[in-house]
């Protein structure tokens, strides 16, 4: 049986993706602890630990960071650490002008939001006269691995994870199920077909 849980200061937001509304609390010692261990491994897989465990305890279970666009983790989180550490963060920004010098900024993390185009949509019309489109969905943690997060960049991996964003294939009323092929061609650059059948 887990100890109690003191009382503690609730919040709400809204999750950008949904609208949906969610309680949430500041992280405690042991959820600190559990950030700062991850940042001094260094390893991306621990820093992506740390952050889900802390999101699901700071929203008393509510939210699985697996489970969500990786915007609203992101979001979330800063929420989390703006109401835990305090609202105002102090980050160096490069300078634009000579790509060399960085200066001081603070950023109120209290007033950051998703922004959301109006015309913003999941479908995308490949060709319209065919009636042809894809429905995507929002990278997630459990589509992110450490490998993704280093920089390293592996074709066949990132045409998989193009796989998995992918919801449907659409074709006029039809919705065909999908199955990504890699092809090497002559000149070795690869290629996604995707199945004309259902």
């Amino acid at each position: 049986m887990a100890l109690p849980l003191a009382n503690v200061a609730k919040y709400e937001l809204t999750l950008p993706s949904q609208q949906k509304t969610i309680n949430f609390r500041p992280f405690l010692v042991k959820e600190e602890k559990i950030l700062l261990m991850a940042m001094e491994s260094g390893e991306s897989k621990e820093m992506i630990s740390a952050i889900k465990e802390i999101v699901k305890s700071c929203t008393f279970g509510e939210l699985i960071a697996e489970n969500h666009p990786m915007f609203d983790i992101e979001y979330v989180f800063l929420q989390i650490r703006a109401k835990s550490v305090g609202e105002k963060a102090k980050i160096k920004v490069l300078c634009p002008d000579d790509g060399k010098t960085y200066a001081d900024v603070e950023i109120d993390l209290a007033k950051v939001e998703v922004f959301v185009d109006d015309d913003h949509s999941s479908n995308v019309v490949i060709d319209e006269d065919r009636k042809l489109g894809v429905t995507l969905k929002y990278p997630s943690l459990k589509d992110i691995d450490g490998e993704t997060l280093t920089g390293e960049v592996n074709i066949e991996k990132t045409y998989s994870k193009i796989e998995t964003f992918i919801k449907t294939l659409v074709r006029g009323a039809s919705r065909l199920s999908i199955r990504c092929v890699l092809i090497s061609s002559t000149t070795s650059i690869p290629a996604i077909t995707f199945p004309k059948t259902v």
